[in-house]
Formats: structure tokens, C-alpha cells, sequence
């Protein structure tokens, strides 16, 4: 049965369930933002139900996270209620066993939903939840350190973003300032660890500021990387080479004496003509 949007409520003496605040994209951030999480049992549920009505159904607690438990028990019936929202609507059934989202009221064990409510049979999403409802075990996002390349075009680039943090942290990727998109010629993977960005061959104007951003539920960093990308030159600063690049600023000063510095492909020999 599909609901039209209605409030939401829950009587745990009931749960009540139709429609929901927007998801966040990590389960983690939901629990870690919710005051209450509970696994429970939906224990029985009305019938004839109007469309346009909020409904409630009875849950038994089931499990517990200490750190948001709410002072609530296993075995204790709880009531979820008066929960308004626009958002599109959902159900629960009889039997089943979800994890419920929620936030205190004004009256003991009555609770409004703080998000939709996921279903617990999947035992990886347990493990989700308690990776961040326990104690001291949530943080924000630390990165480790991208250190700067100095590339000859048609080279590729490739950067690793790393990041610690609970929950599982989101990344986004920046060139001086503005935010990248993945395409033909810009590869970007990420999973709950890192980010990997690679252009499989630079050009000039890839030069930049490359900046990866991890963000949490408790906060955000950042790493930038400085690219610098040069033209291929062809020259004959010693005999049998024929391939070479100008040296960026550091590598300038071998040429003590005036000249044009360049690197010698092969041998990475400094060169002054």
C-alpha cells in the first residue's frame, strides 16, 4: 500500500510510521545525529488505515547502542509519534525487525523519527551502526599529506586522498577552488577510505591546486597537492639525448651561472644551456 505524504507517527506502545525527514547518504551519519537508536520488532499494526491519516504500530526493543539508547531497555514497548513531513512516504510490516532513528519528546517513552527506519536483517548494517555508537569511537575526518608533482606533458597524474574518521567520511575534489566532476579524460574512484584521482595524460592547463576535501558528521579536511606541468621540449643539451624539459623553480638553481636549466629524460641529468 502506497501512502499520500502525511505526518508521522509512532506509538512505541506504538510505533507509527508514514512519511520520514530526506535520508542522509551514510547510515552512520543517521544514527550518530539521531538521539535514539533502537533495533526493534513492529508487533502489530492497525487495519483500515486512512491514506491521509498518521497510524501507529506497536515495536518491541530488540537491541540497544549504549551510547543512544535513550535509558531504553530490550523487551520494552516504545512509542514513536507526531512526526511531520512532506518527504515521500513508507511502510513497515508486521514481524520484521528494522532499526529505528529517533528523538525524544516531552513525554517519557514517546519518540519522533528523526529519519525512515532501515531494515535489520541485513547483519552488515548492524556492524555499520556500531562502528559509530560507541564510546569515543567517533571523529572527525584526519587526511594524510599529498605531496606536490612535477609532470612533463603527456604524463599521467594520479593523487590519494586517505582519510580516517567515523563515520565513514564523504570526499570531494577541487581544482584552485572549484569542484571536479568525473569524466572522459578525469578518472575519480572512492570508497569509505579514500579517493583516487587520475588523468591519464596531463596537459599544461591541468596545472593547479588539487584539493581534496573528507567530510563527517563531526566535522571536514583538507589536502591540497600543487601540479605543475611543463612542455615537452626537444633539445640536444648532450650528445645521444634528444628529449628533455625545463627545471621547475627549485631545480633553476643548478644553473649558477645564468642559462636555461633543463632535465635530461633517461639519465635525470640537470643540464644549463
Amino acid at each position: 500500500m502506497r501512502l499520500d505524504p502525511v505526518h508521522f507517527s509512532m506509538l512505541v506502545i506504538g510505533v507509527s510510521f508514514a512519511c520520514y525527514a530526506p535520508s542522509l547518504n551514510s547510515l552512520q551519519d543517521q544514527a550518530y545525529r539521531s538521539a535514539v537508536v533502537i533495533e526493534g520488532e513492529v508487533r502489530s499494526s492497525p487495519e483500515n488505515v486512512s491514506s491521509r491519516e498518521p497510524y501507529s504500530v506497536n515495536v518491541k526493543v530488540l537491541d540497544v547502542w549504549p551510547v543512544n539508547s535513550g535509558g531504553l531497555e530490550r523487551e520494552q514497548l516504545v512509542t514513536v509519534g507526531d512526526f511531520g513531513s512532506e518527504a515521500p512516504c513508507t511502510t513497515v510490516e508486521k514481524d520484521h525487525r528494522y532499526i529505528f532513528f529517533m528523538d525524544p519528546t516531552a513525554e517519557p517513552l514517546v519518540f519522533k523519527a528523526s529519519y525512515a527506519p532501515v531494515d535489520a536483517s541485513e547483519p552488515e548494517l548492524k556492524k555499520d551502526v556500531e562502528r559509530v555508537l560507541c564510546e569515543d569511537c567517533a571523529s572527525a575526518p584526519k587526511l594524510r599529506l599529498m605531496r606536490g608533482q612535477a609532470l612533463v606533458e603527456g604524463e599521467k597524474l594520479y593523487l590519494k586522498c586517505e582519510a580516517s574518521g567515523n563515520p565513514s567520511p564523504s570526499f570531494r575534489w577541487y581544482k584552485d577552488g572549484h569542484e571536479l566532476q568525473k569524466g572522459r579524460d578525469l578518472k575519480i574512484k572512492t570508497n569509505k577510505k579514500n579517493s583516487k584521482l587520475q588523468i591519464s595524460r596531463v596537459r599544461v592547463e591541468d596545472s593547479g591546486n588539487y584539493t581534496c576535501v573528507a567530510e563527517n558528521s563531526l566535522g571536514q579536511e583538507n589536502a591540497t597537492s600543487i601540479i605543475s606541468v611543463q612542455i615537452l621540449t626537444t633539445t640536444t643539451p648532450s650528445s645521444g639525448v634528444s628529449h628533455a624539459r625545463r627545471c621547475n623553480d627549485s631545480e633553476k638553481a643548478y644553473c649558477v651561472n645564468g642559462g636555461d636549466c633543463y632535465i635530461i629524460h633517461g639519465i635525470n641529468q640537470l643540464s644549463c644551456k
